[in-house]
């Protein structure tokens, strides 16, 4: 959790409403205590991907749907290839900017 407080950018919360000849009715500073810290996706991309074991995310590898097995386990198709998995390891798996692609 340090990490992604490290790359968490600061003023991303700051609101200005202004009226229609740009006279200031609200100027509310960032104080840090909005409770919705903003990141850069290519550092968070990072830090998610840098969590999982070597060889967990297999590029080119594009999901085409999941179904439940029970017991917690799901089965995801990838193209003409289905591999049974935990839900968790899926969830782990998927990183933002990949649109969908998950690793086997």
């Amino acid at each position: 959790m340090d990490e992604f407080h490290a790359i968490a950018v600061e003023g991303r919360q700051t609101m200005r409403l202004v009226d229609q000849d740009g006279t200031v009715l609200l100027d509310k500073a960032d104080d840090g205590t909005g409770g919705r810290p903003e990141v850069q996706r290519g550092e968070l991309r990072r830090i998610l991907l840098d969590s999982l074991p070597a060889g967990t995310v297999r590029w080119g590898h594009k999901a085409g749907g999941a179904r439940a097995l029970g017991n917690g386990r799901h089965e995801v198709a990838f193209g003409r290839v289905s591999v049974a998995v935990p839900i968790e390891d899926v969830q782990r798996a998927v990183a933002p900017g990949t649109r969908g692609q998950v690793s086997q």
